[in-house]
């Protein structure tokens, strides 16, 4: 539960590789969470100026997938999921405009 309350209050900083490099943007892009930053409640992938549109990637250590979380125009915004180490889902969270 400790995870959880890290990820809803936006960007966090965690210790992961970038996943498909990061480089393009659109709503196609994927980017491991340690890869942005939050500026005044808009997260932005680091080093860029542009507000975040994509998903942000966070993995267990085992190497399975923990929250996949959708973001437009750098807030959260689509459905967050979480998921067990066996790929099960274990919860969704609906965002609105980061709410």
């Amino acid at each position: 539960m400790v995870g959880v309350a890290l990820l809803v209050g936006g960007c966090v900083q965690l210790q992961q590789p970038l996943v498909n490099g990061g480089s393009k943007l659109g709503a196609n892009r994927v980017i491991l969470m340690h890869e942005m930053e939050n500026r005044e409640g808009v997260c932005y992938a680091k080093g860029e100026t542009e507000a975040f549109n994509g998903t942000a990637i966070y993995y267990h250590k085992d190497g399975s997938k923990a929250v996949e979380i959708p973001y437009v125009d750098g807030k959260i915004h689509g459905t967050e999921i979480h998921y067990h180490k066996d790929g099960s889902k274990w919860s969704e969270i609906p965002w609105v405009d980061g709410k």
